[in-house]
């Protein structure tokens, strides 16, 4: 297929003719053969033409003066000179082309032939180029469309919102053509007007259908210094406005300070017109151009933008803050609008807003969006300004993700390329869509748990597809706060129909009751258990657990040994009894179940056993109040993992769990849970395939055994506490 580079043959003899055409199809070059001098002049216009292939002699040569002209076309054409004149004569030709600098080469027919191939294989490629009649076509064609980045006020309780206008265009040859390159073309060659035209009328659309569908956005237009040469624009837009039904308080026009065009006579007339009808004009990029305090001055500006190359160093050079910081006291002095571009950060988000900045876009905010998403952006943005997040220590940096987050959702949904587009994705792409977009609804709404599981199912799946990273580096970032916004660090209690469990990662603690003088971790409110450091200590070293009596009043035994005060008992894997205040002859009152489980012997599981039937006395009664609620009560203390499931040989067993091993439990920094093969788990009603971090105050399902997860703080008086129990529910 030919690459665009063509040659132009106008040349007589027809064997040089075919030469020419097959070392052109071996270089992959296109070929033309203007029939008339004039018709090759008219060729070499084309900036496609690299090279012509011609004749001095001969009945339409043109001769050296139609070289000449060739040469200096606007093409700029190599010329190569295939001829059978003598020696003496193409000599003279070379240093004639090199005296006025033509491009020229000269090769006798025949004897020159390989030299000639070789020459025109090696031949310059030439590139089309996007230019002017490409950018009028696409005009004329609506290849253009708009985006609009979003520009929203710092201060939470304002409700103006605004949106920029920014112009696009995908080309069908050219692929995406980036705005500095085609204004820079419009305005050289007199197609600004015409490309304003067009985005202001596709811009007043959109913003109609805003307005009735409730959202009265105002609009920013970007006005090129350009057309304030003149006064025909500004009477062509004031005209457009009137046709569409624009008020001019909701448009502001920004014009940049980059060019010297802004600062003339005529434009100073323009400006103040359009001022006098209500528009509110913006100086753009403030700081960066030719006269911006002139322009300030003169010009009857009432909007200023801080431009992104000092928003960008904020926070990284002096020079640049105390730049920002003097330019919004003056603006605000002036009785201007202040609005920072180029916000990409949460930490610039914060500071602008402490400096008094009134209005902010970039980044961090929204990339630009189509017309279709701008009423579900503000819609989240007003909810997430609102919402009990800002009160939270770490809301600014989940308020970044989930903008971040939306808007690659909303530009994707919309044809972008930073994310899954919603009609072309299949199988898990969707699926990974769908969770994904449903994340900033639900973290608004304080379902965490929920946004937590999309967030897994959203990564989980996105693994498969590594062109995503940005995408699910963005999720992977707010199931991180998440998950730290959900895990529980304090001790936790799973309720079940039959028991209460404590879950304590300790690896040594007291057991008896309460006393004022040393803390007790295991509280129990039985008399016949002695007071703070008087009682019994469980601890472990290294994988070994050990009991050790520290001198109880009533003692301890294990079995017919009775525990020395100060002298630890290794702990066997099973089940060992502890009886407290045994006496000879009757069973003891109260005993200590220690059960080191076979699948988790790290772990020790304590409950505790009694005569039910002494309970019952008042007198004995009176030295056990809370024996109810005690001997529902077990304490699993652990290191490393703990096994929930069916089986027996498990921490704890559910016999409703589904699997011998349903799931396990993890202290890291707080307390996590994961189903294992064959297990199934629910936290509030959201399903879970992988690590989850473990809440307080949440219902928990493994299986179809539902637990209650609560935070467990010891009461002040065990002794007198009535705890009620937690009934859970089968499924």
């Amino acid at each position: 297929m030919p690459s665009g580079t063509r040659i132009a043959i106008f040349h007589d003899d027809s064997e040089v003719a075919g030469n020419i055409a097959a070392f052109a199809a071996e270089a992959n070059l296109e070929l033309v053969h203007p029939a008339s001098p004039t018709a090759l002049e008219i060729e070499l216009y084309d900036p496609l033409i690299a090279a012509v292939v011609l004749d001095l002699v001969g009945p339409r040569s043109g001769g050296f003066e139609l070289l000449e002209r060739a040469a200096n076309a606007p093409s700029r054409p190599q010329m190569i000179v295939v001829t059978e004149l003598d020696s003496k004569t193409i000599e003279s030709i070379r240093r004639l082309g090199n005296t006025k600098g033509l491009k020229l080469r000269v090769f006798r027919k025949g004897e020159d032939a390989e030299d000639l191939r070789s020459f025109i294989v090696k031949l310059e490629k030439r590139e089309v180029r996007f230019g002017a009649e490409h950018l009028e076509d696409a005009i004329m064609r609506e290849l253009l469309h708009v985006e609009y980045q979003p520009k929203v006020p710092l201060n939470a309780a304002d409700e103006e919102f605004a949106v920029e206008a920014l112009c696009r265009l995908k080309h069908p040859q050219f692929g995406t053509v980036y705005p500095d390159k085609f204004i820079a073309i419009a305005e050289k060659h007199n197609l600004i007007a015409k490309l304003t035209d067009f985005v202001v009328c596709q811009t007043f659309r959109d913003a109609t259908a805003w307005h009735k569908g409730g959202l009265p956005v105002r609009l920013a237009i970007n006005v090129s210094p350009e057309l304030l040469k003149t006064h025909e624009w500004c009477e062509q837009f004031i005209r457009r406005c009137t046709e569409f039904g624009m008020e001019p308080k909701r448009i502001t026009l920004e014009i940049t300070e980059s060019q010297s065009g802004a600062t003339l006579d005529v434009a100073l007339g323009v400006l103040a017109r359009l001022r006098l009808k209500g528009f509110t004009l913006s100086i753009d990029d403030f700081g960066t151009g030719f006269s911006s305090l002139a322009m300030l001055y003169k010009l009857p500006f009432n909007e200023l933008k801080i431009d992104k190359s000092f928003t960008f160093d904020l926070q990284r050079s002096p020079e640049a803050r105390a730049l920002v910081e003097s330019t919004i006291g003056m603006a605000l002095r002036l009785g201007m609008k202040v609005v920072a571009e180029g916000v990409e950060t949460d930490a610039v988000f914060r500071e602008l807003r402490t400096m008094g900045c009134e209005h902010a876009q970039g980044y961090f905010i929204s990339k630009s969006i189509a017309a279709g998403k701008v009423p579900e952006f503000f819609a989240y943005w007003n909810s997430l300004m609102k919402s009990e997040l800002l009160h939270e220590a770490n809301a600014i940096p989940k308020i970044a993700i989930i903008q971040s987050l939306l808007t690659d959702l909303l530009s994707e949904e919309s044809g972008g390329t930073d994310m899954i587009s919603a009609r072309a994705v299949q199988g898990d792409e969707e699926v990974a869509w769908e969770s994904a977009k449903k994340i900033p609804t639900l973290v608004l709404q304080g379902d965490v748990v929920e946004a937590l599981a999309r967030c897994v199912t959203a990564t989980r799946l996105l693994e498969r597809h590594p062109e995503r990273v940005a995408l699910k580096g963005k999720i992977q970032r707010l199931r991180r706060l998440l998950e730290q916004e959900l895990v529980a660090k304090d001790d936790l209690e799973l309720s079940t129909p039959q028991s209460r469990v404590r879950l304590m990662p300790r690896r040594d603690v007291l057991i008896g009751r309460l006393s004022s003088g040393k803390a007790v971790d295991v509280p129990i409110g039985c008399r016949w258990l002695s007071r703070g450091d008087k009682n019994l200590r469980l601890f472990a070293k290294g994988m070994e657990w050990f009991i050790e009596d520290l001198g109880s009043t009533n003692g301890s035994s294990i079995g017919d040994r009775i525990l020395t005060p100060g002298e630890p008992y290794a702990l066997p894997p099973g089940d060992t009894v502890i009886e407290i205040g045994k006496c000879i002859g009757n069973p003891a009152p109260v005993a200590i179940r220690l059960r080191r489980p076979a699948e988790n012997s790290s772990a020790v599981v304590m409950s505790l056993m009694a005569d039910e039937t002494q309970l019952t006395y008042p007198v004995q009664a009176s030295k056990w109040p809370s024996w109810r609620e005690d001997l529902c009560t077990q304490w699993v203390l652990f290191q490393g993992r703990i096994s929930l499931g069916t089986s027996t040989d498990g921490a704890l067993v559910l016999p409703d769990a589904g699997a011998a091993k349903a799931a396990e439990i993890w202290f890291e920094d707080g307390f996590w849970i994961a189903p294992c093969a064959g297990g199934s788990l629910s936290i509030a009603d959201s399903q879970f395939s992988e690590r989850a971090p473990l809440p307080a105050d949440a219902d928990l399902v493994i299986g179809k055994t539902q637990l209650r997860v609560m935070s467990f703080k010891p009461d002040p008086d065990p002794a007198s506490a009535e705890v009620p129990m937690l009934r859970a529910k089968s499924r």
